[in-house]
């Protein structure tokens, strides 16, 4: 999870993502604005694979997420049935920044919902 900060991720596999115990979902990837500063984040992520997330592969929060060649697949509900998105991005309260996500040669596919 990046919370204002610039992650550069490559030639990574985020897979079968363990379950936080304080949320029932299983994010692969969190990009997030800092709730305290509420500092944008910023990830690059490239040649690399999001599979076998709950709730959400990548999550982007008022923040800006670049992917290049990217596999974002097989997303499961979480673990009250809801969401299994592949890409989700949102607005925060903590931040005026607007969600932005920039997707080059990636695939999003076969994720429980859109």
């Amino acid at each position: 999870m990046a919370k204002g900060s610039v992650v550069i991720v490559e030639g990574s596999v985020l897979r079968d993502t363990a379950l936080d115990p304080q949320a029932a979902s299983r994010r692969g990837l969190s990009v997030e604005a800092d709730a305290s500063s509420g500092s944008s984040s910023r990830a690059m992520v490239s040649t690399s694979v999001i599979e076998g997330s709950g709730a959400v592969g990548l999550l982007v929060l008022a923040s800006e997420a670049t992917l290049d060649g990217v596999v974002i697949r097989d997303t499961r509900p979480d673990a009250v049935g809801e969401r299994g998105m592949g890409v989700l991005a949102a607005g925060a309260d903590v931040s005026a920044t607007v969600p932005r996500i920039v997707l080059r040669s990636s695939l999003i596919a076969d994720n429980h919902d859109v």
